[in-house]
């Protein structure tokens, strides 16, 4: 398992840069960085009912949250998508 975006994450960043939400993002992000692990066990409780809802995103997000170095690739690519 290793910390990479999908193209469905690369995607999210696109629109939330597209909607300038990259900052409040980076913010929210920042914060809350000691407790994304924790976020990212919850995803994956949830992975299951949110695939039956049509959502199959879920389970990649929660590996991504999940992994240490994780929140350091989404942040580079949060920031990169700010330029």
């Amino acid at each position: 398992m290793s910390a990479e975006l999908t193209p469905a994450m690369r995607h999210t960043i696109e629109t939330l840069a597209q909607r300038r939400m990259i900052a409040p993002v980076l913010l929210f992000l920042s914060g809350h960085r000691p407790l994304l692990f924790f976020a990212g066990q919850g995803l994956a409780l949830t992975a299951p009912l949110a695939g039956l809802l049509g959502s199959s995103t879920l389970d990649d997000w929660a590996d991504l949250l999940s992994h240490p170095d994780g929140p350091v690739v989404l942040h580079d690519a949060l920031a990169e998508a700010e330029q």
